[in-house]
C-alpha cells in the first residue's frame, strides 16, 4: 500500500515499499518526490526509537485550521525531511527534501506542494495505514 500526497498540479510526495523485521517492526521505506519535470525517490530508515513523520501528520490534522510558524519533521540519518506551513486562507504548503548521503558525492531533491485544509484528515488517515498505527 503507497501513501500519496497530491496537489492538483501533479506534484507529489509518495511512500512505498515498507519493509520489515521479523518482529513485525517497520524498519524501511522509499520516499519519492514527482513533479511535471523531475523525479527522485531515498530509502529510509526508520529506527526503533525517535518520532515517526506519522506525528507530523497527526499534528496537522489536529490544527487543520492554521497553526503559526512550521512543523517539521527529519529522519533520523536525514535521508528526508519535511515541514508544513499553514496560511490563512486555509493552504498548508508540505515542503519535503531528499538528500543521498551526508558525505560528497551527494545528491538533494526539493519539492514544496500546496494541500488544502480539507485533505488533511484524509492524509492523516492514509499516513496511519502507511506507518501501521
Amino acid at each position: 500500500m503507497d501513501f500519496k500526497i497530491e496537489s492538483n498540479n501533479d506534484y507529489r510526495i509518495v511512500f512505498s515499499d515498507r519493509a520489515y523485521d521479523k518482529k513485525d517492526w517497520l524498519t524501511e521505506y522509499t520516499v519519492s518526490l514527482h513533479s511535471p519535470s523531475m523525479n527522485g525517490a531515498v530509502r529510509v530508515l526508520n529506527a526503533p526509537y525517535g518520532q515517526s513523520p506519522l506525528e507530523l501528520f497527526e499534528s496537522i490534522e489536529k490544527d487543520w485550521n492554521g497553526w503559526n510558524g512550521e512543523k517539521s519533521w527529519g529522519s533520523m540519518e536525514g535521508e528526508f525531511d519535511i515541514c508544513a506551513i499553514s496560511d490563512k486562507t486555509g493552504h498548508i504548503t508540505l515542503k519535503a527534501r531528499i538528500n543521498s548521503g551526508h558525505y560528497v558525492p551527494s545528491a538533494r531533491l526539493e519539492t514544496e506542494l500546496v494541500v488544502e485544509a480539507g485533505q488533511v484528515e484524509g492524509i492523516a488517515k492514509k499516513a496511519k495505514g502507511f506507518f501501521g498505527c
